[in-house]
């Protein structure tokens, strides 16, 4: 998982986004998204619709 997460920041440009906002809303977010790759759940619910994976 922790190699998911460092993949997710790279991706995402975590050190530039941490200049600009909240580092603890981006860690919030990559959170969700690392929790979101990793999950082995068939469907994901985002916004109330469930998306396959």
């Amino acid at each position: 998982m922790y190699e998911y997460r460092e993949l997710i920041k790279q991706n995402i440009e975590y050190d530039v986004l941490v200049q600009s906002y909240s580092k603890d809303k981006i860690n919030e977010i990559v959170d969700i998204l690392t929790e979101t790759v990793c999950s082995s759940r068939k469907y994901i619910r985002a916004a109330g619709a469930e998306l396959s994976g």
